[in-house]
């Protein structure tokens, strides 16, 4: 949170209980500013990557966030490509959370009837009906043709789910 006027006219990094470094054309620049605001105790570091081993780096130093945005983008567009998938967030490692048309076999079922948890271990987190409004998802809830589900957890039981017909 930036100071009040009355105390300083200027601001330094030192004022500030957050940072963004978002140097993404200097590796050097990056991880130098990452290092400097670490070792001033910034309390939270948002940090963007190039690649893979520049976000190795980051963590390493003590960035608390990385973000590859060339890289998420891509893996977001090339999961909606393939069809079912209209949106693709990587939450964490491990997790995930997809806007999907839902498979066949899931028409005019309720969520109890269904039991995908069980079946397919992923979680129906909403289903959005044409028209109307966001539900989250119970044991009552039925899934229509043209239903939009939003689907979460482990990312290879995800994409295993949304590739059913």
């Amino acid at each position: 949170m930036p100071p009040t006027p009355a105390r300083s006219s200027r601001l330094g990094a030192k004022d500030f209980s957050a940072a963004v470094v978002g140097v993404g054309t200097s590796l050097e620049a990056s991880v130098l500013i990452t290092g400097n605001l670490v070792d001033m105790g910034m309390q939270e570091i948002w940090a963007k990557a190039i690649s893979e081993e520049h976000a190795r780096i980051l963590r390493r130093i003590g960035a608390h966030h990385v973000v590859l945005p060339e890289s998420q983008s891509g893996v977001r567009v090339a999961h909606s490509v393939g069809g079912k998938m209209l949106d693709y967030i990587e939450i964490d490692e491990g997790f995930t959370i997809v806007k999907m048309t839902p498979p066949q076999e899931t028409h005019n079922f309720s969520l109890a009837d269904l039991n995908l948890r069980g079946k397919y271990g992923i979680q129906v987190i909403g289903v959005m009906s044409p028209g109307g409004e966001f539900e989250y998802g119970s044991k009552t809830t039925v899934i229509h043709a043209d239903d939009l589900l939003v689907v979460g957890g482990d990312g290879d039981l995800v994409e295993r789910f949304a590739q059913r017909p």
